[in-house]
């Protein structure tokens, strides 16, 4: 099972929706009778339509290309995804899986790597958007109902493992301006969350405070107010921390940016998978860990130390990395509660959602530190 399984309709024909035949019928095996669900859990905020297909196992165990055998753990379970129209450049996305093979080539077996077509393209247009298949990952997405230190050194060897992998990529010349790699340079999340924070000036955080106080949900408005005030208070130091980091040349290379909990798969204590690498670009470690570790273990503890200690097994940590990850977690904590208050100002949360933004506002609001 995969983590957005939980709440899947039933199965329909690819036959009942025209647009979806058409994109299949580009691949070089037979899916139009294959089954399509539409889990909801796998909608997020982006615009992207996430599908699984289930098709017959023998359709499905065919050699895609020379280079990329079809051999995924579950032979007969794709994604097809489509990208928001206004989404990632093309030439940012074929960058993307072209990164995405090569780390597969390097032993890192855990991400999707999207299958060629059969003009040999990773990406397929039809109604307005790109669309990719790729592997359904095995494993579930519950290390919080399911913690353990096993589970945890587990997806830290991953991510090194990763990590290594990603310092040996040479990007295409088209690529180089999302995925290059650098000897030491500053780490580019430190200068964007420092522009970030100084967009919530005093008069729009007046704004925004007065606004969630009239929020038709109760509850919202009131953890809203809460984020607001700890934004207030917090915003300054988080500040000082940037700078300090601003100059301090670190190690760049693709990095993940956005591996949290909903995205690590489990089959036992093993990491089995790890999805929605569509953020990826060329970044310092700290950004990985800190998004990683904060959602699985809350605010900073000993753990995360522990946690560190066992990447840096696999993968060396400076001091400098390690401070980064402290400082992008706190920073990280304060800019993720405002950005779902954005949101919720421009109006583009939709009701039926409002319940899980709750729920991710809460726990954010626990991973503040006293």
């Amino acid at each position: 099972m995969d983590h957005r399984e939980k709440q899947s309709v039933g199965p329909s024909s690819a036959k009942r929706d025209p647009v979806l035949r058409d994109v299949l019928r580009c691949y070089p095996f037979d899916l139009a009778d294959a089954g399509i669900e539409h889990p909801p859990t796998a909608q997020g905020f982006s615009g992207a339509v996430i599908v699984r297909v289930v098709g017959d196992t023998a359709d499905l165990m065919v050699s895609v290309s020379p280079e990329m055998p079809f051999s995924p753990a579950n032979p007969a379970r794709y994604c097809l995804r489509g990208w928001p129209p206004s989404g990632l450049p093309r030439g940012r996305l074929r960058e993307l899986h072209h990164f995405l093979r090569f780390v597969d080539r390097h032993g890192i077996d855990v991400l999707p790597v999207p299958f060629p077509d059969i003009r040999g393209e990773t990406l397929v247009s039809q109604a307005g958007r790109d669309w990719q298949l790729e592997p359904w990952m095995p494993g579930v997405a519950d290390f919080h109902q399911r913690p353990s230190d096993a589970r945890l050194q587990s997806a830290m060897s991953v991510l090194a493992r990763f990590h290594g992998a990603a310092t040996l990529y040479q990007p295409t010349p088209a690529g180089r301006q999302w995925f290059a790699s650098q000897r030491l340079a500053p780490s580019p999340a430190v200068g964007e969350r420092l522009v970030l924070l100084d967009r919530w000036s005093d008069e729009r955080l007046r704004q925004a405070s007065q606004q969630m106080s009239l929020d038709v949900s109760e509850r919202f408005g009131r953890i809203a107010g809460e984020m607001i005030n700890r934004f207030w208070h917090s915003r300054d130091n988080a500040r000082r921390q940037l700078s300090a980091m601003s100059q301090r040349p670190v190690p760049l290379h693709p990095c993940l940016r956005d591996v949290w909990h909903d995205h690590l798969l489990f089959t036992g204590d093993e990491v089995t998978g790890l999805v929605d690498p569509s953020a990826t670009r060329t970044e310092n470690v700290a950004a990985d860990l800190s998004r990683l570790l904060g959602s699985l273990l809350g605010q900073w503890s000993e753990r995360w130390e522990t946690a560190l200690d066992w990447y840096a097994q696999a993968r060396r940590l400076s001091g400098d990395e390690r401070q980064l990850v402290r400082v992008l977690h706190d920073s990280g904590v304060l800019l993720s509660g405002m950005t779902w208050i954005k949101r919720r100002m421009a109006g583009s949360i939709p009701d039926d959602r409002l319940p899980s933004v709750i729920a991710r506002m809460e726990a954010i609001r626990n991973r503040f530190g006293t």
